[in-house]
């Protein structure tokens, strides 16, 4: 905001160097924005990785379990009954 109100004083009174240094500013503040909005979608990336990273070894451990469980039945199955 700052930016701008710099940049239309020096259009008004024709001050070059108030006009520029008003648009440095608002270019500034948008890099700031731009850099905010990637951080947070980065962030947001991030955290939906992490989730499936945890569902994806949460499976794992399930599989891993239920491949145990299918070797002690197949296991069973194979000995005589007492």
């Amino acid at each position: 905001m700052t930016g701008k109100v710099e940049s239309a004083i020096g259009s008004m009174v024709g001050s070059n160097a108030l006009k520029a240094k008003g648009l440095q500013k608002e270019q500034e503040a948008n890099a700031i924005k731009l850099q905010t909005s990637e951080l947070a979608e980065a962030e947001r990336l991030e955290r939906e990785a992490m989730m499936r990273r945890e569902r994806a070894v949460g499976h794992g451990q399930f599989h891993s379990l239920n491949s145990q469980l299918i070797m002690i039945l197949t296991h069973c199955n194979r000995c005589p009954p007492r």
